[in-house]
């Protein structure tokens, strides 16, 4: 059984950095979305790796099966040319440790944890990605 959307998000891509504002609980539906959305962005444009911030500190975690769809889902990010991760939490404990669940630590790829968007933009910068 199909179910509407729980959540919602404001998603941008500039240059080749993702900006994902996400709001609210999520479930699977609302993750289907978000993905589907990535991908039609990214074969709009001719980035061959790119990286993601995510703006979560008025995101209120999501369900199990959002968790085991988004896993997956981001796992396809990465054969797509996913380098960094950029997770903006605050102090919410909860929020990093799903999160973590849901995201791979992989060479290749490198996650951060900040509490504000200007440290998670200066690391980006710092490894080669800019909003422009």
């Amino acid at each position: 059984m199909k179910f509407p959307a729980h959540g919602h998000y404001r998603l941008r891509l500039c240059n080749n950095i993702f900006l994902l504002n996400a709001y609210d609980s999520w479930n699977k539906e609302t993750a289907e979305a978000l993905f589907d959305d990535m991908e039609r962005l990214l074969a709009k444009s001719d980035i061959e790796s790119f990286a993601k911030i995510i703006d979560a500190t008025e995101w209120a975690l999501g369900t199990p099966e959002f968790e085991r769809f988004a896993k997956e889902g981001i796992a396809d990010l990465y054969n797509h040319g996913l380098k960094k991760e950029a997770y903006i939490v605050g102090s919410g404990g909860w929020k990093r440790e799903q999160l973590l669940r849901i995201t791979a630590d992989r060479n290749e790829t490198q996650r951060r944890f900040f509490t504000n968007k200007r440290h998670a933009l200066l690391w980006l910068k710092s490894e080669g990605f800019s909003l422009s």
